[in-house]
Parts: structure tokens; C-alpha cells; sequence
């Protein structure tokens, strides 16, 4: 089974509904029972571990919880993408601005006024991207993109993975879009059913433009996540080659 790691604001979304594309029915989303990411980013945590037959339909898993998450299960191929943390935490503390989560603590304190810079000081803003891979080395994955370079990753995982055009897994898609357009009292947050790609609103620019101050603190305090980033990128360049991409 193929376990898809979607770290917050690493463009898990868009990946989300290309995996629907191409595995249909036999993907699986999970969101919101991993205890370790609820306990640092929300108010919970006291889901059951992970048991092998319940996920023996599926092809692949994907949603918010760290790489250890299915380590007990067989034959397990990781995969998930990374971001140039500096962007990634910025883009995290404007959704979180934007999309107000009523058990999610930072959200309450960013409604009070917590600003970006005291956002960045949160000891669960630090180095969340290492968080998600629970120790676990950048070989440890069958598949890492870059979302810099999210074209070339999404060629990378065709190649790797030998994905073709899946009529049913495009059927599947669009029927599951349709249900949710026709659906009434849509929810407000993230769920099964929401099909776009979590872009900030206030974002206008491919990228966003941050202080000299805020990104020396960013770099500082994020020291893992860069040395994880950097070493990603290297093995990402090593693969385009191997496997010619453009």
C-alpha cells in the first residue's frame, strides 16, 4: 500500500485530487486520527492505532499523519511532497487567518491577534515538516516532490509508481465533485468532499514575499526542515535525471 504523508500547505490538496484521479475508489483519504498531529495542532487525540485489514482495499492512503503512522503494516512505500519552509509556514499561519478552525488553538489565538512573527515563535510552528516524517530519512521514501517544481514532481510519480490514465479513477472523480456541488449546507472545513486546492485568498504572487527579520527567524528556527528540504531537493534532481524528466 501506498502511504501519501500530506503535510500542511505542501499542495496536499491538488495532489489529493490527482490521486483520485488515478486510483479512483481505491484510495483512501484519512484525516484527523492520527493522535500525535492532533495533540500539536489541535485539541485531541484518542483515535485507535491503525489495524492492517481495515485499509486491505485500498491501494493508497492519504491525509494529515506522520510517516511512523502504518509502520507496523506490510509491504508500505512512502511518499508525500515538501516546500521551502520559509513559504510553507507563511502560507500556514494565512490559512489559518483565513479558515478559522474551532479546535485548532491557533486559530482562536491568531483571532485574538497573534501576529506572523509570533506565529513563527510557536514551538508547533518549528520545523513541522521533519515533524511529519517522523525521523525517518528522505530513503526511506519511494517518491518526494518538490511543490517548487509540482509539473515535473507529478511526471516523477507516473514514472516511479507506472500511473496511466484511469477512466475509472476520472469517472470517480467528477461523480464525487458533482455529489458535492448538489450537496446542500456544505461544510466549512476540510473534508472528503472539498475539491479545490486550498489556495490562500490573499495570496497573489507565486510566492510570498517575506521581511529580511522574519525569514532570518524563519531559518533559524527551522534549521531541520532546511538541511530536510536542501536533501530532498538533491535526491529530486538525482531521480529527474534517472527517470528523464523535464
Amino acid at each position: 500500500m501506498i502511504v501519501s504523508v500530506h503535510i500542511h500547505k505542501n499542495g496536499g490538496m491538488n495532489f489529493k485530487n490527482f490521486l483520485l484521479k488515478s486510483y479512483g475508489k481505491n484510495l483512501l483519504l484519512e484525516y484527523g486520527k492520527d493522535n500525535d498531529v492532533l495533540k500539536r495542532f489541535f485539541s485531541g487525540g484518542k483515535n485507535r492505532a491503525p489495524i492492517e485489514k481495515d485499509y486491505e482495499k485500498y491501494k493508497i492512503v492519504h491525509g494529515h499523519f506522520l510517516a511512523n503512522r502504518f509502520d507496523s503494516f506490510k509491504n508500505i512505500e512512502l511518499i508525500t511532497f515538501l516546500r521551502e519552509p520559509s513559504q510553507r509556514i507563511v502560507s500556514n499561519y494565512y490559512f489559518f487567518k483565513n479558515n478559522f478552525y474551532n479546535h485548532s488553538p491557533i486559530c482562536h489565538m491568531i483571532k485574538e491577534g497573534l501576529t506572523l512573527e509570533e506565529y513563527i515563535n510557536l514551538e508547533s510552528s518549528k520545523n513541522v515538516q521533519s515533524f511529519f516524517l517522523a525521523n525517518k530519512s528522505i530513503d526511506d521514501f519511494k517518491f518526494i516532490g518538490i511543490l517548487e517544481e509540482y509539473e515535473s514532481s507529478i511526471k516523477l510519480m507516473k514514472r516511479i509508481f507506472n500511473i496511466n490514465i484511469n477512466p475509472y479513477g476520472i469517472l470517480f472523480f467528477y461523480i464525487e465533485k458533482l455529489k458535492y456541488l448538489l450537496k446542500k449546507d456544505k461544510p466549512e472545513i476540510m473534508t472528503f468532499n472539498k475539491f479545490s486546492s486550498n489556495r490562500n485568498k490573499d495570496k497573489k504572487e507565486r510566492t510570498y514575499e517575506i521581511d529580511k527579520k522574519l525569514l532570518e527567524l524563519i531559518q533559524k528556527n527551522n534549521q531541520l526542515d532546511y538541511e530536510l528540504y536542501n536533501k530532498a531537493k538533491i535526491k529530486f534532481n538525482k531521480w529527474k535525471i534517472e527517470y528523464a524528466i523535464q
